[in-house]
């Protein structure tokens, strides 16, 4: 069965040289205190997406939830969006137990100010 275009605007980055192209020549920006974007625009005609979430910000359960949480954003997002970029959402480490506490909210509040700055970079 195949995906409608819209559903197939979102895909996630896997290949350890895209992550090293993002770092290289794309455009590091903080969103908040705990989250670091690595941005660069493509001309693919979709979003693809990566993560880096050290061992140090949680129990698999914690990590797997973020991106969970992340990619479902990020899903709704492509579908309105016409934006063509490849970007790597960086948790930084922070205290034990802070992203374990981090809730769905906090996380959508941080996402909506990523697309916002998003927006004033031309994605």
């Amino acid at each position: 069965m195949a995906s409608s275009p819209s559903l197939r605007r979102f895909r996630s980055l896997s290949r350890r040289a895209d992550f090293l192209d993002l770092k290289a020549t794309g455009q590091s920006f903080h969103v908040n205190a705990w989250l670091l974007v690595n941005l660069k625009l493509t001309d693919r005609g979709e979003i693809r997406c990566g993560w880096t979430l050290p061992r140090q910000t949680g129990t698999a359960v914690v990590r797997n939830r973020l991106k969970r949480w992340g990619r479902e954003f990020l899903r709704k997002w492509a579908t309105k969006s016409k934006s063509s970029l490849d970007m790597n959402l960086i948790f930084k480490r922070r205290d034990k137990g802070f992203y374990a506490s981090v809730s769905h909210e906090e996380f959508d509040e941080a996402m909506e100010k990523l697309v916002a700055k998003l927006k004033r970079y031309g994605g």
